[in-house]
Order: C-alpha cells, then sequence, then structure tokens
C-alpha cells in the first residue's frame, strides 16, 4: 500500500473532522445568539405591554379618585360613606402603585396623601372647611400637572425600554423634571 495515499486519506478524514466540528460551534454560536434575541424580544413585549396596561389603569384609577374628591358640591350633600370608601380605595391602589424607592413616586405620594388628608377635612365639615376646599382644588390642580408628566415620563420608559431592552439606560428622575420644566415654561407662555 502506498504510504501518500494513506497519509493524504488520514490528513483529509482529520481535515472532514475540523471542519464538522467548527461548523458545529458557529451553529451551537448562531442559534444561542438568535434564541437569546428571540428571548429578549419576547421579554421585551411582555414587559412593555404590561406597563402599558399598568400606565392606563394607572390613568383610570386617578380619574376616579378625583371625580370622587374633587366635586365639593357632592362631598358636602353626600351622606353616605359610599364615595368616601371609593376614594380611599382609589388612594390606597394609587399609593401602593407607585415605586416605594422612587423620588418622583414619593413625591406623589405625599401629594396624595395631602390631597386626601384636605378631603376628608371638608368632609367633616369643619371650621376650616371653606379654606379646606380652596386647598383640595389646589392640591388637585398640583396632582394633575405632577401625574401628567409621570405619565409622560412613564411612556417615554416604556418606549425606550421597547427599543433597547435591557442595555436600556433611561434616567426617569432627569426626564422628568425636563418634561415637568418644558411643560411649566410652555404653560407661563400661555398664561
Amino acid at each position: 500500500m502506498d504510504w501518500a495515499v494513506l497519509i493524504v486519506g488520514i490528513i483529509t478524514f482529520i481535515g472532514v473532522l475540523i471542519s464538522l466540528f467548527v461548523n458545529w460551534r458557529i451553529s451551537k454560536k448562531s442559534n444561542k445568539e438568535e434564541k437569546e434575541k428571540i428571548d429578549d424580544k419576547y421579554s421585551r413585549e411582555i414587559i412593555t405591554n404590561s406597563r402599558k396596561e399598568w400606565l392606563k389603569d394607572m390613568k383610570c384609577t386617578l380619574a376616579e379618585f378625583f371625580a370622587c374628591t374633587n366635586n365639593v358640591s357632592n362631598i358636602l350633600f353626600d351622606q353616605d360613606t359610599t364615595t368616601f370608601i371609593k376614594a380611599d380605595q382609589l388612594y390606597f391602589k394609587l399609593i401602593l402603585n407607585l415605586n416605594p424607592i422612587g423620588t418622583i413616586d414619593g413625591i406623589l405620594r405625599d401629594m396624595l396623601k395631602a390631597h386626601f388628608e384636605t378631603y376628608k377635612l371638608v368632609l367633616n365639615c369643619s371650621e376650616e372647611r371653606e379654606d379646606a376646599e380652596k386647598e383640595l382644588l389646589d392640591y388637585a390642580d398640583k396632582l394633575e400637572s405632577y401625574f401628567t408628566y409621570y405619565f409622560k415620563t412613564e411612556w417615554m420608559r416604556i418606549q425606550d425600554y421597547a427599543k433597547h431592552g435591557e442595555k436600556s439606560n433611561f434616567d426617569f428622575d432627569k426626564q422628568f423634571f425636563e418634561i415637568r420644566k418644558k411643560g411649566e415654561e410652555k404653560n407661563s407662555d400661555n398664561k
């Protein structure tokens, strides 16, 4: 037997094995990267949709809360406790849906608490009721403004996450204060 043919055959066989191994590794890596892309996209969709639902629910809850607490004439004539119980439930739902460690969320929690405490003063028909009514409506205006900026910022965060996923480096507080500043400048120009 010719040794040269045998060596060429062995080298060819080894080359085929190396080629198969390299192709297998490349294919495995490509499949893993493709799977990670699909998983990331699926994860982003789930989180983005959940955040959209949460945002929609928060807006509805806030609207109901304001409907219960801001109509001063109805508050004074509401002899049963149904409206108060509903407002109380909505208050706690709003509080519990805010981030417990977020800076802006903390401000909103404090504002909600002040608004709700003033609402209770109006309900009690205390001597300070007239001042409390004005204060209640002032808190409502501030809350509405802050929540408008909060919701806008949250919407931007949702869009950023949908685009970048876990690589997102969205600075919520910074964006909130920039949006608020622009909104207040626009409002002061309109006056």
